[in-house]
């Protein structure tokens, strides 16, 4: 079952796609070349145990792989219990160094970087439980720091609230090229500024997965695609 994907850092036909896993086949990062449609399995564990359901996934400026691990499979039905924590990875595929670079979460989401690649922002999506009440609606912001060697992947730290999610299980997270920030939620997508300074609502209604092209922005929202275009420009990530 699929899910995030973005272009194979350095790679113009190839992308990294993430699959959440079905019953016991186990969920993987997955190196898919679109002139072919070959695929191979490059990410299936960590530590000797299965992920959960790999979520969003993004690439920083030194070609690392970046993803999220919520236990929505399980959540759903379609995945046996979790084996690991709800956790961030990096992943640096030239090497095959991987570790959890953010926990401490109810369900990570969407994940992405700031356009001078010094601030990760995650969203927390939560979870519901019996009157559909998100337990959380939460977007964090982390400073990234450099590998200390070649080869490793970069670290968080300073994780802090940069804002809440107003109609509540902020999901997916991009931003424009003036670092304001973009999530879907409930009600469209909420727009922050820089410092999480709530600018207003684009109402496309529930919106999961947002992606800018150029000054276009685009909203996944349940059956159908809706685009808005803004005076804003996407950053430029890989």
């Amino acid at each position: 079952m699929a899910n995030g994907a973005i272009n194979w850092p350095g790679a113009d036909d190839t992308i990294a796609l993430l699959t959440q896993g079905l019953g016991d086949i186990p969920p993987a990062v997955n190196k898919v070349n679109l002139r072919t449609m070959k695929h191979e399995v490059v990410l299936n564990s960590f530590n000797g145990k299965q992920f959960n359901s790999p979520n969003d996934v993004v690439a920083y400026m030194d070609a690392t792989i970046w993803f999220t691990d919520p236990s929505y499979g399980h959540d759903q039905n379609f995945r046996p219990g979790p084996q690991l924590d709800n956790q961030v990875y990096a992943f640096n595929p030239d090497t095959g160094a991987i570790k959890v670079v953010a926990k401490n979460f109810v369900r990570p989401n969407g994940i992405t970087f700031s356009p001078d690649y010094k601030t990760a922002y995650v969203t927390d999506t939560g979870e519901q439980e019996g009157n559909n009440k998100p337990l959380d609606q939460t977007i964090y912001a982390f400073n990234v720091i450099a590998p200390e060697k070649d080869g490793d992947v970069p670290q968080l730290q300073n994780r802090r609230v940069y804002a809440t999610a107003k109609s509540g299980h902020p999901d997916g997270i991009k931003l424009d090229s003036k670092g304001n920030v973009y999530t879907g939620t409930q009600a469209g997508v909420e727009v922050f500024d820089p410092q999480g300074r709530r600018l207003g609502t684009i109402r496309f209604g529930p919106t999961t997965n947002i992606v800018f092209v150029d000054n276009m922005l685009y909203g996944l929202c349940e059956e159908k695609i809706q685009a808005v275009r803004l005076q804003a420009t996407g950053a430029k990530l890989p």
